[in-house]
């Protein structure tokens, strides 16, 4: 027996990278004699100094000593938020618990309930937090019980606030108390593969793995095992490349372990499952960039979101000519396009479906998001039956773009999420797995459950909305935490649908500059897809806002065309000539980037807003160029952007 086997016997991991040697028994766990501290404790006994906001103190308590009440009547009840003050360490392990009981609780919506929080703002904006759900709630009283959930900041902050509140779709009464925040140690490190797409190294593909452990470590080492295989791999750039000698076919597990052999310190174990199997002939693909690759042609993705109570059959076609190339419909299982004509199984159902998007041209991006509607199909029974059923039932219709399974999910459901995205693409390696998150902050934990990342970021409300930084910065850190193929999710639809805290007169749609203007800093930003949210929105707001769809439809499409003609410079891998910009007037972020498509030229410029703003842009080789909005001319050698709030413009060749 060679030394590297006797060692791996030994349970030890010993490995050569140049002259380095690991020995994982040598080092320390980052978790290793740490001792849980109280960081933050409120019984409400003495003075509080709580943010009320419409709650109350009282004898609720379940000893009958003080509590605080938060109560809604009906769903039509401003939405108050009580919170309080504290301070926080980012890079920390922390758990938030407190003892709750309801009284009279009912539910519109779902049986979750999310009821308590810990958010984060740093320049009075709000950069994270944690949120615990808690699901399986019943209507009507439950009494006191003890409720946590676990997080672990790692972006700057200046200060962070415990939130007690009742959400919109809740009514009923709220007691809490014995709130605590305790300081559980360092957390322990992030690994995932981002490479090989699909969970599929073939025979012998190179791992490419995100390595995330909160800019601890002066010199990171991942070392990974693979059937008595051990190889050793610096960390560069939070990445580490795994090269095994072969892989056998089905699954094969990777542990990793992250140290620092500087410190001597071990950062925790991972271990993620891989399902190495030939792919089918037609395909839906992933090029390293991001771009979608379908028959073997690079194609940019543009689709809207539907749901099974509103979309039938009649409105594909509409959807169609607006521009778009896919659709994602959710509780796809639930579908039916056209109910006059239900199929017996769901399988036949989904198959007839997608004959009918085929017939017209459309994509489907299949949900399986809704887990709770897995449980059983068809007469089988359980996650673990019902998904290869369902993926093995349609993973060969020509329809079908790919598979959808999250959307805005807390983070303690990630094990479930993971092990989903294992189920879909250990039986389907030939279509890419989409995964969503609303919240930027869990963008490096949600970058292990899919192919394909979505961010969704909505920031126009009312006639107050004047700026999209917040969609920069989201975008800005879902691309650089997830280092998937990012894919945005547009606002198209009007806040008043959703929210009461105000009469829907209130409320407003995106202009059309705006939607345009979002959706072009996601392409300077590296976005390499799209879908817009929702049509299913647009048909309820015609309900609350008679022909508001004939009225907003034109410019959702107007947009939609847009962004299909500048594909050539979406999947574009070539050169372009440098841009220089220069901002004269107003404080505005101005931003531009050139693409070159062949002989085809575009310069694309956004402003953020708010307010005024001009700017000089110059141009490498000074090439004839036009401006398609009108926001741009040329003067004096440059060409000079000039706009108000969210902008933007694009300049072409010439005719």
């Amino acid at each position: 027996m060679n030394s590297k086997g006797f060692l791996a016997m030994l349970g030890l991991s010993l490995c050569a990278l140049g002259a380095e040697a690991i020995n994982l028994d040598e080092y320390v766990e980052v978790t290793q004699g740490v001792e849980p501290k109280i960081v933050f404790q409120e019984d409400f006994e003495g003075k509080s100094n709580w943010s009320l906001n419409g709650a109350t103190f009282g004898k609720h308590g379940e000893k009958m000593d003080n509590a605080i009440r938060i109560h809604r009547e009906t769903h039509n009840d401003p939405y108050r938020i009580t919170t309080k003050q504290f301070s926080l360490k980012p890079g920390r392990r922390y758990r938030l618990s407190c003892r709750a009981s309801f009284k009279n609780l009912t539910h519109k919506g779902g049986n979750h309930m999310e009821f308590f929080a810990i958010e984060l703002k740093n320049k009075n904006n709000y950069v994270g937090g944690l949120y615990p759900v808690f699901h399986g709630f019943k209507s009507g009283d439950i009494g006191w019980q003890e409720y946590s959930g676990e997080f672990t900041p790692h972006w700057e902050f200046d200060y962070a606030h415990i939130a007690l509140y009742l959400k919109q779709a809740k009514t009923g009464t709220v007691f809490y108390d014995n709130i605590k925040v305790i300081d559980l140690g360092e957390p322990e490190a992030i690994v995932y593969p981002l490479e090989p797409k699909f969970l599929n190294p073939m025979d012998n593909a190179p791992i490419r793995c995100r390595v995330f452990n909160y800019g601890r470590g002066k010199e990171l080492r991942v070392v990974a095992t693979y059937n008595g295989q051990t190889v050793v791999e610096k960390v560069e750039d939070e990445e580490a490349i795994l090269r095994f000698d072969k892989f056998a076919p089905g699954k094969n597990e990777v542990v990793c372990s992250v140290v620092d052999v500087a410190s001597k310190v071990k950062y925790g174990t991972y271990r993620f499952n891989l399902y190495s199997q030939k792919v089918p002939e037609h395909r839906i693909g992933i090029r390293n960039d991001g771009i979608l690759i379908r028959d073997g042609k690079p194609f940019l993705p543009v689709g809207i979101y539907t749901n099974h109570v509103v979309f039938r059959e009649q409105h594909i076609p509409e959807i169609r000519e607006a521009g778009f190339n896919f659709i994602m419909p959710y509780a796809t299982v639930l579908q039916n396009i056209r109910p006059g004509d239900k199929p017996k199984t769901t399988l036949e159902m989904l198959r007839r479906d997608l004959d009918i998007f085929e017939e017209n041209g459309m994509l489907m991006l299949a949900s399986l998001k809704e887990r709770h509607l897995l449980k059983e199909i068809d007469g089988i029974k359980g996650m673990e039956q019902t998904v290869p059923y369902i993926v093995n039932g349609i993973k060969d219709h020509k329809a079908l773009m790919g598979w959808y399974i999250t959307d805005e999910n807390p983070l303690d459901e990630l094990p479930e999420i993971i092990r989903l995205r294992e189920l879909v693409s250990s039986n389907d390696p030939a279509h890419p797995v989409a995964t969503l998150t609303d919240k930027a902050k869990d963008a490096i934990h949600y970058g292990a459950t899919g192919d394909v990342f979505m961010g969704d970021s909505y920031p126009i409300y009312d006639d107050k909305t004047r700026d999209m930084a917040r969609v920069r910065r989201y975008v800005e850190q879902c691309i650089k935490d997830s280092r998937l193929g990012f894919w945005m999710v547009p606002q198209a639809f009007n806040w008043g649908c959703f929210r009461k805290e105000k009469p829907f007169s209130e409320y407003r749609y995106p202009t059309e500059q705006e939607m345009r203007s979002m959706c072009l800093l996601a392409m300077n930003l590296g976005a390499k897809g799209y879908c817009f949210f929702s049509y299913g929105s647009m048909l309820r707001a015609d309900d609350l806002d008679p022909g508001s769809r004939t009225r907003f439809w034109p410019q959702v499409s107007s947009v939609v065309k847009l962004l299909r003609e500048l594909e050539p410079f979406f999947i574009s891998t070539e050169s372009a000539p440098a841009v220089e910009v220069t901002r004269n007037t107003g404080e505005a972020i101005v931003e531009a980037k050139t693409y070159k498509a062949g002989s085809k030229l575009a310069v694309v410029v956004t402003s953020d807003g708010p307010g005024s703003v001009e700017a000089v842009l110059k141009v490498a080789g000074n090439p004839k160029l036009v401006s398609k909005f009108g926001l741009t001319e040329f003067r004096d050698g440059a060409w000079r952007f000039k706009a108000t709030d969210i902008a933007s413009d694009i300049l072409v060749n010439a005719p």
